[in-house]
C-alpha cells in the first residue's frame, strides 16, 4: 500500500515535493500544496482519503502531536495505558501485551525500556498462560501507577538538523546497557538492552559495546558528525586510540581480544562512513543514558532475597535429595516461611535428580494391535536353553504364533525363514521389529523392499514397544519349563487353544486357517465308505483269488482271505490293501 501511495504521489511534482507519508498517513505542507489539492489528487486515482486534520492535537501513526510553549510540535503517548485488575490472573501472555502497549513504537521511552524488559525477564512460568508470579504482578502495578504520574513517552515530532551533528550518550550497568542520541538539545531516540543474567564480561566491555550500538544508532540518522559522550575513562581512552591509531591500545586481561574486535568494529563503521567522531566524558550523574540502565532498588533487593532463599532450598535438597513435598516439610523445619512454588523450581532444576533415576512420566498409551488377521507380524528372536529361535506373532485379533530354530542370530537366518513365511502364506503389510543389528541389516531390508513390506522399529531400549511378541515369549516359555516339552510343541499347544476356553474359533489356528485343528489325542475320522455304500460284493472272511504281482497270462493266481474293507475300490487281503480288480471270489467248486 505504501509504494501504490508513493507512485501516486510522484505523479505530480508539487503534490511530491509538498508530502510526506507513510501507509495511510500523509502529511501535507501547506505552504506548498493544500490539503484540497492533494485529496483531489489522490480521488483522480480512485483514492479516497479523510477529513484533514491539524497536526497540532491530532495523532499520526500512533502519537498524539501538541505545541509547547515554544511553539514546536512534541509527540506524546497515543494510546491509553492500560490498567490491571486485581480479580483478574496475571499472565505471560498479558503481562507482555501491557509491556508492548507501553513502549511499542515510540522512539522515546526513558526508564520505561529497561524497566518492562526487567519485569518480562521475572515472570514465572512457561507457557503463555501461566502465571507471572506475585512479586512481577506487584511490579506491574508499580509500574503503571509510576506512568500515570510521569510518563517518559515524549519528545520533538520535527527534527531539524542541517549540520548533521548529534551527541550520543553511553552507558552501562550490571542489568543493562542504554543508549539516547540527542540532537539539537533534546533526545529523539533511546534504546536499552538487558544483559545476559550470567554475563561475567568486565563493565568494561559493556560500556564499549553500548559505544559501537549508539553510533550505528546514529549513523541510521544519517549524521556526519557525532560526540560520543560516556562516563567510563577506559572506554574513553580505547575509543580515543582507535580513532588516532598513534599509540597501542592497553588492555590486560583475558578481554584483550574482545575488545580489539570491539574497536575493530568501531573504526570500520566510522571509516567506512567517513564519520567525524569525538570522544567525551562525563560524570556519572551526569550522563543522560544513565536512567536507561536503572531500575527501582526494591526490584532488585526482592530479587536478591529471592536468590539467596533459592541458594539455601539447593543447599537443603542437595543433603538428600527428596522429592517436592519432603523436602518441603523439611526446608519447613528450618524455614516456616519456604513455600512450595520455591521447592518445585528447587527440584526441578536439580541435576542429579533429573540425570539419576528420574521420577515418571505419564505419556499418551497406544496399542499395537490392529484389526486384521495377517496384516502386521511382531517379529523378534529369543533363546531357550542353548537354542536360538525367531518368533513371529500376528498382531491382529488371532495373535496366531510362529517359532523356528535358527543356527544363529544373523540376518541371514531371519531373513531366510521370513522369506519362507511370505512364500507359503502371503506377504503382511508391516514387521514390527526392534533395534538389533540382525533387523536393521540390509538383508533385512531388501527382503522387506521386494515384498514390499514396512518395516516398523520400536523405541530402543524400550521392549513394551513390541509388547505382543515379548509376551509370546513369555507365555511359551512357562508352558515349556513347566511341562518340559520343547518350545515348539509348546506353540503347538497355544495355538490349538481357544482364548475363551469354548469357540474353537478364538484359537490362533482358528483366526488364521479355515478348517479345525484336532487334538492329537483324539480319534481320527475314518474315511472309509459304510458297507451298505460298498459297489463290489466282497465280504469280510470271503476266499478270493489273488493276482500275484508281474502275473501273466499263464501265470497261476494264489489265494487269501478278506481280512476288511477299505472303499468301493479297496480290500484288504490278509492285512494287504488289494484293488478289487486284482482279487476274484473262490467258488466252493473251483477251490484248492
Amino acid at each position: 500500500m505504501s509504494k501504490i501511495l508513493s507512485e501516486v504521489l510522484a505523479q505530480d511534482s508539487s503534490v511530491q515535493s509538498g508530502t510526506d507519508h507513510f501507509m495511510d498517513d500523509i502529511i501535507v505542507q501547506e505552504n506548498i500544496v493544500t490539503a484540497d489539492q492533494v485529496a483531489a489528487h489522490l480521488q483522480k486515482y480512485g483514492l479516497e482519503t479523510k477529513p484533514p486534520e491539524a497536526l497540532d492535537g491530532g495523532r499520526v501513526l500512533g502519537l498524539q502531536l501538541n505545541r509547547d510553549s515554544q511553539e514546536d510540535l512534541q509527540f506524546s503517548r497515543g494510546n491509553e495505558i492500560p490498567v490491571m485488575d486485581a480479580s483478574v490472573k496475571l499472565t505471560r501472555r498479558k503481562l507482555f501485551s501491557i509491556c508492548g502497549r507501553l513502549t511499542g513504537h515510540y522512539p522515546v521511552c526513558g526508564w520505561l525500556r529497561v524497566a518492562c524488559s526487567y519485569i518480562k525477564r521475572r515472570s514465572e512460568g512457561v507457557r503463555w498462560e501461566d502465571d507471572v508470579g506475585m512479586d512481577v504482578r506487584l511490579m506491574t502495578e508499580e509500574l503503571l501507577e509510576k506512568i500515570q504520574e510521569h510518563d517518559p513517552v515524549r519528545g520533538p515530532w520535527l527534527v531539524k538538523n542541517e549540520a548533521k551533528h548529534g551527541r550520543v550518550w553511553c552507558d552501562a550497568s550490571s542489568l543493562a546497557m542504554g543508549v539516547a542520541l540527542e540532537i539539537n538539545g533534546a533526545i529523539v531516540e533511546d534504546a536499552a538492552w538487558l544483559r545476559k543474567t550470567k554475563d561475567y564480561n568486565h563493565i568494561n566491555i559493556a560500556e564499549l559495546d553500548a559505544a559501537v550500538r549508539g553510533v550505528n544508532l546514529s549513523l541510521k540518522w544519517g549524521l556526519q558528525s557525532v560526540e560520543v559522550i560516556t562516563d567510563s575513562v577506559t572506554v574513553k581512552r580505547w575509543l580515543s586510540s582507535a580513532l588516532e591509531g598513534n599509540c597501542r591500545i592497553k588492555v590486560a586481561g583475558m578481554s584483550e581480544l574482545l575488545v580489539r574486535r570491539r574497536l575493530g568494529l568501531f573504526k570500520e563503521l566510522v571509516d567506512s562512513y567517513s564519520l567525524l567522531v569525538t570522544i567525551q566524558l562525563v560524570e556519572s550523574k551526569k550522563n543522560r543514558a544513565d536512567i536507561l540502565t536503572r531500575v527501582s532498588k526494591r526490584w532488585l533487593v526482592r530479587e536478591k532475597d529471592k536468590d539467596v532463599c533459592a541458594a539455601n532450598v539447593e543447599l537443603l535438597h542437595a543433603e538428600h535429595h527428596f522429592g517436592v513435598d519432603k523436602t518441603l516439610y523439611l526446608g519447613q523445619l528450618v524455614d516456616p516461611e519456604l513455600t512450595r512454588a520455591e521447592v518445585e523450581q528447587c527440584v526441578q532444576r536439580c541435576a542429579p535428580c533429573q540425570s539419576i533415576d528420574p521420577s515418571p512420566v505419564t505419556h499418551e498409551g497406544g496399542s499395537l494391535a490392529v484389526t486384521d488377521n495377517w496384516s502386521r507380524l511382531a517379529v523378534d528372536t529369543t533363546h531357550f536353553g542353548n537354542r536360538c529361535y525367531i518368533t513371529v506373532v500376528d498382531c491382529g485379533p488371532s495373535r496366531h504364533a510362529i517359532w523356528r530354530k535358527i543356527r544363529s542370530e544373523n540376518a541371514e537366518d531371519v531373513a531366510t525363514v521370513l522369506e519362507e513365511l511370505f512364500r507359503e502364506r502371503g506377504p503382511v503389510d508391516e514387521l514390527l521389529c526392534d533395534n538389533s543389528t540382525t533387523f536393521r541389516s540390509y538383508k533385512l531390508a531388501e527382503l522387506c523392499r521386494q515384498w514390499n513390506i514396512r518395516q516398523r522399529f520400536r523405541a530402543a531400549y524400550r521392549p513394551s514397544g513390541n509388547g505382543i511378541v515379548e509376551r509370546n515369549h513369555r507365555t511359551i516359555k512357562r508352558m515349556a519349563s513347566r511341562g518340559g516339552i520343547t518350545p515348539l510343541k509348546a506353540v503347538f499347544w497355544y495355538n490349538l487353544a481357544a482364548k475363551d476356553g469354548s469357540d474353537p474359533s478364538t484359537a490362533p489356528s482358528g483366526g488364521i486357517f479355515t478348517y479345525r485343528w484336532r487334538h492329537p489325542e483324539a480319534q481320527p475320522k475314518d474315511p472309509a465308505l459304510s458297507e451298505e455304500r460298498m459297489t463290489h460284493e466282497y465280504r469280510v472272511g470271503d476266499q478270493v483269488w489273488v493276482k500275484p504281482p508281474g502275473a501273466r497270462c499263464t501265470t497261476r493266481w494264489s489265494t487269501g482271505q478278506v481280512t476288511g474293507l477299505v472303499s468301493g475300490n479297496t480290500v484288504l487281503v490278509d492285512g494287504v490293501p488289494r484293488h478289487v480288480l486284482d482279487v476274484r471270489r473262490v467258488t466252493p467248486e473251483g477251490g484248492s
